[in-house]
């Protein structure tokens, strides 16, 4: 068994008591796996254990406020006042289409999005009042 395979054996266990030297070859497909787990790594450091990261209620289509979120996956929690058609996007990304019922409560999980942002509300009712809730992946 070859430093690759060991690692590979390891890292599907989620081993992380490898002591000692290992000599590994650094493979596109190694390299990734590392950078994926290095990635993970950091989202756990820096984000909130529990609890909403952000909330924000608006009324009709607008922007939303900026907020910074460090995951890379995170739960987006919603509610509207009115039935209907609620569109909304973060940087370009389409994170609700779909028909909405007054006062039920929705959610959608959001991968790949992370830094400073803001929502773009782009389809509500004129007045129609909602609710956007980031919740970290501690609370999903």
């Amino acid at each position: 068994m070859n430093s690759n395979d060991e690692f590979d054996r390891l890292f599907q266990a989620g081993d992380n008591s490898i002591t000692g030297d290992l000599n590994f070859t650094w493979t596109e497909e190694l390299k990734s796996k590392w950078m994926s787990a290095f990635v993970e790594y950091m989202d756990i450091i820096h984000t909130p254990r529990s609890g909403v990261i952000y909330n924000y209620s608006g009324t009709g289509p607008m922007l939303t406020p900026p907020f910074e979120i460090h995951r890379s996956r995170w739960l987006l929690r919603f509610t509207t006042d009115w039935t209907g058609t609620f569109i909304v996007t973060i940087q370009g990304k389409l994170v609700i289409c779909q028909g909405v019922t007054a006062g039920r409560k929705y959610e959608t999980d959001v991968f790949g999005v992370t830094g400073y942002s803001y929502f773009d509300v782009i389809s509500a009712a004129h007045s129609g009042h909602w609710t956007l809730s980031i919740l970290c992946p501690r609370e999903i």
